[in-house]
């Protein structure tokens, strides 16, 4: 994604009610301070073992995870260095909307992508998968949102 894209998505964000931070006209003193955006994920990791060709389902959505959390560290790294950069508090109000927001399409995608083996095991390993993939395209449009704003500098 491009920064018109990321701004879009925050605009998407900010309509249906998803911005963090304080209200229009709010004094500084009643703000909480703002920080960069990190992601929670809802599960305990499973361990990644296994030959990658020999993995139980278990063993399998445990290395999606432990993908899933190594991706998610790049992430919140890219994102602390973006949100670094900003210019003002409503950019990175904006920045973090669009953060929450990409975080819930990512969820909410990814477990519709897995209803085609739903109520079965791969159900969760397809999910686990999905994530991990698109934590990998979200680093890339993060890594060239980063250099857009590195050559504004």
């Amino acid at each position: 994604m491009r920064i018109a894209s990321i701004v879009a998505l925050a605009a998407v964000a900010a309509a249906l009610g998803l911005a963090s931070g304080a209200p229009a006209g709010a004094s500084r003193a009643r703000t909480a301070a703002l920080s960069p955006p990190t992601i929670h994920e809802p599960f305990t990791a499973l361990p990644c073992t296994g030959a990658p060709k020999n993995r139980s389902t278990a063993q399998d959505v445990g290395c999606a995870e432990q993908a899933i959390l190594k991706s998610d560290k790049k992430i919140d790294t890219l994102n602390a260095l973006i949100f670094a950069k900003l210019e003002d508090n409503a950019a990175r109000r904006d920045f973090t909307a669009g953060h929450n927001a990409w975080v819930k399409y990512r969820r909410a995608y990814c477990l519709s992508e897995s209803d085609v083996f739903q109520g079965g095991t791969e159900a969760t390993v397809l999910a686990a998968d999905c994530e991990a993939d698109l934590n990998t395209e979200h680093i890339k449009d993060l890594d060239a949102f980063l250099r857009d704003l590195s050559e504004n500098d």
